[in-house]
């Protein structure tokens, strides 16, 4: 039981830190990370400057619903993101 609990407890931390980073990212408090949204909270994020091209692969990637932008349940947390980013510069250097 006591194992059951801490899980628990570590599920809601782990909840409310993509709920901490959604809303750091969605910045005009509607519900949707906009591909705009996003490339500006990445590149605060990350301290680097991403394409329009790159923010639409990851928008692409974790959009489950193809709406074209990401609500709390498409939300992955940055570093998902910044790995499928690196991912996906690898994948671009490969093929060149």
């Amino acid at each position: 039981a006591e194992a059951a609990a801490l899980e628990s407890e570590q599920q809601k931390v782990v909840a409310n830190a993509a709920l901490k980073a959604f809303n750091k990212f969605d910045t005009n408090k509607d519900g949707n990370i906009s591909s705009t949204e996003l490339k500006a909270g990445l590149e605060k994020t990350f301290k680097m400057e991403l394409s329009d091209k790159r923010v639409k692969q990851l928008m692409d990637a974790f959009d489950k619903s193809g709406d074209g932008s990401l609500t709390l349940n498409d939300f992955v947390a940055p570093e998902v993101m910044r790995n499928r980013l690196d991912a996906l510069a690898r994948e671009e250097k490969a093929l060149s």
